[in-house]
């Protein structure tokens, strides 16, 4: 069975619930942690964040993490850790996950 159908058969059987939001206090720290492998500056980033009062700031959170070298640098890391360092110390692999994720598919992105 191919994932696409299993994962599309496994929904269909389940209502799926969501969970409720984090409060605004303990959002950043995982989110940031997760993406960019580090703790948010106190001063700087959680200040700028808790003080925003902007409806969308969570997603604005999550765009700019995911958007910055850290996300590509971490992301490398992490998959080094699940490869087994295999390719994720390769130059090449580390430039794609720093500027060519975007716009090449996984199974092109060397070439």
């Amino acid at each position: 069975m191919k994932i696409d159908e299993f994962a599309a058969k496994h929904w269909a059987e389940r209502t799926p619930t969501r969970s409720p939001l984090a409060p605004t206090p303990t959002f950043l720290r995982p989110r940031h942690s997760h993406l960019n492998g580090r703790v948010a500056d106190g001063r700087g980033e959680v200040t700028t964040f808790l003080d925003d009062k902007s409806p969308d700031k969570r997603q604005q959170t999550i765009r700019r993490l995911m958007t910055s070298p850290e996300y590509a640098l971490h992301l490398g890391r992490v998959l080094d850790d699940a490869i087994q360092g295999k390719i994720c110390r390769d130059p090449d692999f580390l430039e794609y996950q720093r500027v060519d994720r975007r716009h090449k598919p996984w199974d092109r992105r060397f070439s």
